[in-house]
């Protein structure tokens, strides 16, 4: 099973409100990462939250990652494009966070 059928997977069993997001925001980013390119991924019972662990996206995704990381509803998946899909802890997540490079 491809990784976008997993996240919707996922949309179906943990988000109560927004899933509609999920089908138009989280599309356009999963459209723009390449196969097999990691990156995080969150669900709330509120939405989801796409997180790039790339350095051209290391300071959106530290801030979005300081709103959402205490909400007790989240779930954190890391996720290669097409290739794993895997639920992790938040904090695996802040870890992965905290090793994304500084952009030059």
């Amino acid at each position: 099973m491809r990784t976008w059928e997993k996240m919707k997977k996922a949309v179906e069993k943990y988000v109560k409100a927004y899933k509609d997001d999920f089908y138009v925001y989280d599309r356009a980013f999963y459209k723009d990462v390449k196969n097999g390119e990691p990156f995080l991924w969150a669900t709330r019972d509120g939405g989801t939250q796409f997180l790039r662990l790339t350095p051209e996206y290391k300071e959106s995704t530290v801030d979005v990652f300081d709103f959402y990381k205490n909400f007790k509803d989240i779930r954190f998946f890391l996720i290669e494009k097409n290739r794993s899909f895997k639920a992790i802890s938040r904090k695996t997540a802040e870890s992965l966070i905290d090793a994304i490079p500084d952009a030059s």
